[in-house]
């Protein structure tokens, strides 16, 4: 069920199917290709944490090969662990199909920046880091809930190379809530409204460059 497309180091997402519209997303790396329709993939982190994934359920798995963006549908049947680090051994219950969706590809990182509340007539500039970042919007922590539709501005650097994009843009809160097990930290989702084509095209370039450094580095180890 692996296309020949499939290779080491390549991203991958999960996503639990269900019927549930917004459902998190989890993102890693192909480690291993144990078969044609095994592999395995380092366990998804998120804020340093590892994500126990749920055995007898099933993903959708998103791989991002040089030959598009491709998804089947996968179960994790074993966790295994390899000087201190962490694996999934997930099997391939449909075969993989060349995927086309509209959502703008979700990088995950781990990067500090700055967000206010445009309703502030103060602006006083807090602190949250970045989970995720994508064309379209950002995932980040914070150390307090957030109100579901309100209109916030963000302030972003983000390294290309050997330079830094700042972005000054707005966004609506879709998602805010508690991370467990500790509920002292929050998870929440914005959507940008305001952001307009060149900084976007300034985003993914920042997503493409900051992935081939990370699947460089992969491969000279």
């Amino acid at each position: 069920m692996l296309i020949k497309a499939v290779t080491l180091g390549d991203k991958i997402e999960l996503t639990k199917k269900t019927d549930i519209v917004e459902t998190d997303t989890y993102y890693s790396m192909v480690y291993e290709i144990v078969d044609d329709t095994h592999m395995l993939i380092q366990a998804p982190l998120e804020s340093g944490r590892i994500i126990p994934l749920e055995k007898e359920v099933i993903y959708y798995a998103c791989i991002y090969t040089d030959r598009g963006l491709y998804r089947g549908e996968v179960e994790m049947i074993k966790r295994l662990k390899d000087n201190k680090l962490h694996y999934l051994e997930l099997v391939f219950l449909t075969p993989m199909k060349k995927y086309q969706r509209r959502q703008f590809y979700r990088m995950n990182c781990i990067l500090s920046f700055q967000y206010t509340f445009e309703e502030e007539a103060d602006n006083v500039w807090m602190k949250g880091t970045l989970l995720d970042i994508s064309g379209g919007g950002i995932r980040f922590s914070t150390d307090k809930l957030l109100d579901i539709d309100v209109n916030v501005k963000c302030n972003l650097e983000l390294i290309v190379k050997d330079y830094v994009i700042e972005l000054k843009t707005t966004g609506i809160v879709l998602q805010s809530k508690p991370i467990e097990p500790d509920r002292i930290s929050f998870q929440n989702r914005i959507m940008f409204d305001s952001l307009n084509l060149e900084d976007r095209e300034k985003i993914i370039k920042f997503i493409f460059e900051e992935e081939r450094r990370r699947r460089k580095n992969t491969k000279g180890r």
